[in-house]
């Protein structure tokens, strides 16, 4: 329940929901609809910057590469893929 994770500075606000890996290739779709969803229904602040946050796992990159252009910069929305030795990617 709530925001996973909510960073500010001065007057800067980052909300960034995370999932996991996810066991199955089924259940990597259900989470990357999923944080979608959760993120979209989290945006209330004009002025807050919103990411979601996925492991670096192929399946991820394809499925954030399929989603349309229009919708990431209608939304705004970026992706911050996160690897096992914890480098982070933002996109």
């Amino acid at each position: 329940q709530g925001i996973d994770v909510e960073a500010t500075r001065g007057g800067e606000r980052w909300v960034i929901e995370v999932k996991g890996p996810g066991s199955r290739p089924q259940m990597r779709v259900n989470y990357f609809i999923g944080i979608l969803g959760e993120t979209l229904q989290r945006m209330d602040d004009p002025l807050a910057r919103y990411s979601i946050a996925l492991p670096e796992l192929p399946q991820y990159r394809g499925l954030w590469g399929r989603l349309p252009g229009l919708a990431k910069k209608r939304t705004k929305i970026s992706i911050l893929f996160v690897s096992t030795d914890g480098k982070i990617e933002e996109d």
